[in-house]
């Protein structure tokens, strides 16, 4: 094997990181209202212990912020309702952290991106757990990254959609964000 390819391999495999909350979320938000809509997905499928009764609150919450990112809020009440909400729902850390996060996005005051990962990181540690969250965690880090779904469609842009599934799932979360957004470039036949 050629020595350049090597030596690449191993630098490569020095970037792996370990596939855990602190490694998904090293990487700031290219867009932070990508970070919302993660911590609201992951507030429905692990907020609470299954067991636990859902609240109306809470549920309630989650179709604001759902509401709030589909319109890509931005106005003063909108951002004083989440802060009631907040209060309300401080029981529900993910939910907590989907407002918060939606607060951070409305008044683009999140870090450069890193904000949002440490409020759903801190929350991401209280969740009750479910294998359904990486793959959520997955889905929308590839729309933030490269600007699609990591789920293949048979267009142009699946080249770059395995390309992160296979940094993703080898734990090479940078090299996901090396990868060309969609906005940014065309498809390649």
């Amino acid at each position: 094997m050629d020595p350049d390819l090597t030596d690449l391999a191993r630098s490569i495999a020095d970037c792996q990181l370990d596939k855990n909350s602190k490694s998904w979320f090293e990487m700031p938000w290219r867009d932070s209202w990508n970070a919302v809509s993660l911590a609201a997905t992951l507030a429905t499928a692990g907020d609470r212990r299954p067991d636990d009764p859902v609240e109306d609150e809470t549920t309630e919450a989650l179709a604001f912020v759902r509401a709030a990112v589909a319109a890509r809020a931005s106005d003063t009440e909108t951002y004083w309702r989440a802060d009631e909400y907040i209060r309300l729902c401080a029981g529900a850390p993910m939910t907590v952290a989907a407002l918060r996060c939606l607060q951070l996005a409305m008044s683009k005051s999140d870090g450069g991106g890193e904000v949002p990962s440490v409020v759903i990181r801190v929350a991401y540690d209280r969740l009750w757990y479910s294998g359904a969250h990486e793959e959520a965690v997955a889905e929308h880090r590839c729309l933030d990254a490269i600007g699609t779904s990591v789920e293949l469609k048979g267009d142009g842009f699946d080249r770059v959609r395995r390309a992160f599934r296979v940094a993703w799932d080898r734990g090479l979360y940078r090299a996901c964000y090396a990868l060309p957004h969609i906005a940014q470039k065309g498809p390649k036949a």
